[in-house]
C-alpha cells in the first residue's frame, strides 16, 4: 500500500527543491563562501524563515546540493548503461 503524499508534502518537497537549485547556481557562479543565505533564499523566492525550516545551515544546504548532483549522475549512469543507443 502506497501513501500519497499530501499538498503540503508537494509544497515542502518543491520549495527544498528551489532552494537546492538556487544554492546550486549561486555556489557555481559565486562560490561557496561568497554566497550568503539570504541570497539562496531571494533566488529561491523563498524567506529566510523557510529556508531555516528545511535546512539548519548554509553547510546543509552544500550537502544537499552535492547528494542532488550525485543522484543525478547516478541516474544518468543507470540510463547509459541500459540504453540500446550507441551515442549514448
Amino acid at each position: 500500500m502506497s501513501i500519497k503524499p499530501t499538498k503540503r508534502d508537494l509544497h515542502s518537497q518543491e520549495t527544498k527543491r528551489r532552494i537546492v537549485e538556487a544554492a546550486k547556481e549561486l555556489f557555481a557562479e559565486y562560490g561557496f563562501e561568497s554566497v550568503g543565505v539570504k541570497d539562496i533564499a531571494e533566488k529561491a523566492g523563498v524567506t529566510t524563515g523557510a529556508l531555516y525550516y528545511h535546512f539548519k545551515n548554509k553547510d546543509d544546504i552544500f550537502i544537499a546540493v552535492f547528494t542532488y548532483n550525485d543522484e543525478l549522475f547516478l541516474k544518468s549512469a543507470e540510463e547509459f548503461k541500459t540504453s540500446t543507443d550507441p551515442m549514448g
